[in-house]
């Protein structure tokens, strides 16, 4: 599948870059052009930089080809945190208070004037209504320019990954290290943990091992430069092009910055060194009582690390930044999969908040500073006994009953946004989202999260959960058939098992075990356990031996059926919205 390219042309403003104009394929001379063009214009300097994304691999590359100016050092990304939505409210009710003060005053100019009867009443009216329309377009126009520029709607556009590439490459140049250590294969636990761990946006990290181009880079002639690619630590190589006789800047390097680089890289080498003896460390006491982790057991122990990091990131008066980096360096050498490690540092602001988590890193934190303190007098719990604590709701003393679980996953949801783009892929989000919630109303069902690519609902009873499951196939599949270009396919899994409800969550075996059983569903399939089988009795339930499966992420051995269902017999109505799914269709007139 060909690559996917923008071309994004940036101006410095106010000492930050900004977003002036994107591109698409093909259309990279005219964004190297308006760049120029910019910089000449505004004396501002601009940068043009290449966003390519491989749909198949799913990797992002983000260059500069062309540079005219020099912006200040401390020059700043793009703002990330801009709130549009109030401003746009802002500038709608200024908007409407400046008509109101407009018509009034318009009402009292004309007031002297105004003739009696019906007839001219009413063009007195719809004249004051028309001043009023006109003044608050015109007003909403000019503020919306003012405090809502197009450039923040553009960046927002952007995906929170094309946000953090850019900003790194805007700020520190083109990559061109050697990384010092290739991420480890994937680990089949860690690879489930992002279930209670979902991304979030991130901050641009503190990248502080790359260093930047030379001024000998200059050149009006093509030249041969090494990119890194930052998802799995490949060298690439790319071609930086110019016109004839045009300049193509790199980045600046001068002797102080990479002095104070190579000093913080150095000593970035040296805490990276420390947490990841820790997090070995942790990992074998660990592993030495429990050989094999399952998922919401790893979320904890990178809870523990990510205590550590901030430590660490304290006692040098680091950045939230590089801690972030730190921790992911330590978690991805431990043997989490860099995708999932993105999405529990993206995620750890947020899960700091909760209690249960919180306690985590605060003993991880303890135990470091313990370490950087070399005081071996300290009374710390194993890591052993935290993450038991953790993950048995019965040794934390919850109440621990059965639930019956349902969860759903959107089959190929990573290759959908390739092929829909960002839009077509949330339309088919929606449509699942739809399907599943009024299945969930019409079968007594709760819902307890969305889960990025699924959801995750609890039923009063597992025939009901059977019969929603069979409801939400039906109505993907009658979706699918009716939108061909955009399918929605899903696999559902249905468990009974134990669980505790604590902070908003489930929390037990169960969760990794309902896992495991949607992960062993095909294509359009309902997996469910042997307790849900025996509790579904009826006509309307037929079920076949799977046979015992190797539940993923969890590791357990577990009995496996796969309920049938038939989809809805209709005669196809052409492409629908996701609007009208679970909605009876009304009786044809006669």
């Amino acid at each position: 599948m060909k690559a996917i390219t923008y071309f994004e042309v940036y101006v410095a403003k106010l000492g930050r870059w900004a977003l002036h104009a994107r591109l698409s394929s093909g259309e990279q001379n005219q964004a190297v052009e308006a760049a120029r063009a910019l910089e000449a214009e505004t004396g501002s300097p601009t940068q043009t930089l290449e966003e390519g994304l491989d749909p198949e691999s799913g990797q992002m590359t983000v260059r500069v080809i062309a540079q005219y100016g020099q912006a200040p050092p401390e020059t700043k990304g793009p703002s990330t945190d801009t709130n549009i939505a109030s401003r746009a409210m802002m500038v709608g009710l200024n908007a409407f208070g400046i008509g109101a003060i407009v018509t009034m005053i318009m009402a009292i100019m004309l007031s002297n004037f105004r003739e009696s009867g019906a007839a001219a009443g009413s063009a007195f009216n719809m004249l004051l209504l028309f001043t009023f329309a006109a003044t608050v377009l015109s007003a909403g126009l000019m503020l919306f320019k003012i405090y809502i520029p197009v450039e923040w709607i553009l960046w927002r556009s952007k995906s929170s990954e094309s946000q953090q590439r850019a900003i790194e490459t805007l700020l520190y140049g083109n990559r061109n290290t050697t990384p010092k250590w290739q991420p480890p294969a994937e680990s089949s636990a860690d690879a489930n943990a992002s279930m209670n761990m979902q991304a979030e946006d991130a901050p641009p990290p503190q990248d502080l091992e790359n260093a930047t181009a030379s001024p000998a880079e200059q050149t009006p002639v093509a030249a041969q430069r090494m990119e890194t690619n930052a998802d799995q630590g490949e060298q690439t190589s790319f071609q930086i092009t110019s016109s004839p006789g045009e300049v193509v800047a790199a980045a600046p390097t001068e002797s102080l910055v990479e002095s104070a680089a190579s000093v913080m890289d150095s000593l970035l080498d040296k805490e990276r060194t420390a947490l990841k003896a820790f997090a070995d460390a942790a990992l074998a006491a660990l592993t030495a009582t429990r050989p094999q982790l399952q998922s919401f057991e790893r979320v904890g122990f990178n809870l523990y690390v990510a205590g550590a990091a901030g430590a660490l990131a304290t006692h040098g008066s680091y950045s939230d930044g590089i801690k972030l980096d730190l921790l992911r360096y330590a978690l991805e050498q431990s043997g989490t999969h860099p995708s999932v490690a993105d999405a529990f540092v993206n995620r750890l602001a947020a899960s700091a908040q909760r209690p249960r988590f919180a306690q985590l890193i605060e003993a991880g934190r303890i135990a470091m500073m313990a370490q950087i303190q070399n005081d071996t007098t300290a009374a710390l719990p194993s890591i052993s006994d935290l993450i038991q604590q953790w993950a048995d709701p019965a040794v934390r003393g919850a109440e621990i009953k059965k639930v019956t679980f349902l969860l759903t996953d959107i089959v190929g949801s990573t290759a959908l946004t390739s092929k829909l783009g960002n839009s077509g892929a949330q339309r088919v989000v929606r449509a699942h989202n739809a399907a599943v919630r009024a299945a969930t109303k019409n079968f007594r069902g709760t819902e307890v999260k969305h889960t990025g690519d699924g959801m995750l609902l609890t039923f009063p009873d597992a025939a009901a959960a059977c019969r929603a499951a069979m409801d939400i196939q039906q109505e993907a599949t009658s979706y699918a058939r009716d939108n061909p270009d955009a399918p929605l396919v899903l696999r559902v899994g249905v468990h009974t098992g134990e669980a505790s409800f604590e902070e908003g969550e489930y929390y037990g075996p169960a969760l990794g075990i309902l896992n495991g059983i949607c992960s062993a569903a095909g294509d359009t399939q309902i997996f469910c356990g042997e307790e849900v089988k025996a509790r579904s009795v009826g006509p309307a339930f037929r079920f076949q031996d799977m046979g015992k499966r190797k539940l993923k992420g969890s590791g357990v051995d577990a009995q496996c059926y796969k309920l049938d269902w038939t989809p809805k017999i209709k005669a196809p109505t052409g492409p629908v919205e996701y609007t009208q799914i679970g909605r009876k269709v009304p009786a044809a007139s006669s």
